[in-house]
């Protein structure tokens, strides 16, 4: 592995999260996958533990940290979305380092009220799921940039309401 971003070569999911910041207990992130959701994947939560996920609602969403802390969490597989609807966990998401190709947005409200949330990540987000990306980063008060921005196919949403 050479440089920095070696690790994310591999096209998974890749974010990091601030457990201390508010939502669920400082030592816990939970991730708020869609109810009915398509999952197979398995999640590196960024502390040496690892966990198979192949139904929305499995108890290992809710992951325990040693120490409350940041860590970079790796999706590898399909996941379909997750959404976070301005509650939950929400303020615990910081940087988006890659999309990957398991990850579709499907939902209006995906990453609504993620007020850490920015974008380094330079490949296309996928929207192939969903025709409609109302509040989708809606009150994402930290994101001001996103450098793939330019190649997100968008040409199939029929509305955009409160987007950004």
């Amino acid at each position: 592995m050479e440089g920095l971003f070696a690790p994310f070569l591999y096209r998974d999911f890749v974010f990091s999260v601030d457990t201390t910041q508010a939502g669920s207990a400082s030592d816990h992130m939970i991730l708020p996958f869609v109810t009915g959701g398509t999952y197979n994947c398995n999640i590196d939560w960024g502390d040496g533990n690892d966990d198979d996920i192949t139904a929305w609602n499995d108890a290992a969403l809710d992951h325990t940290y040693s120490v409350g802390g940041t860590y970079v969490i790796r999706i590898s597989g399909q996941c379909e979305e997750m959404l976070f609807l301005n509650g939950g966990d929400k303020a615990k998401i910081g940087e988006i380092f890659q999309f990957g190709d398991g990850f579709k947005m499907g939902s209006a409200g995906s990453f609504w009220g993620c007020s850490n949330l920015t974008i380094s990540a330079t490949d296309p987000c996928n929207f192939s799921t969903t025709d409609a990306l109302d509040a989708a980063f809606l009150n994402c008060t930290s994101l001001s940039t996103a450098p793939s921005m330019t190649g997100w196919d968008t040409s199939t949403q029929t509305t955009l309401r409160d987007c950004f």
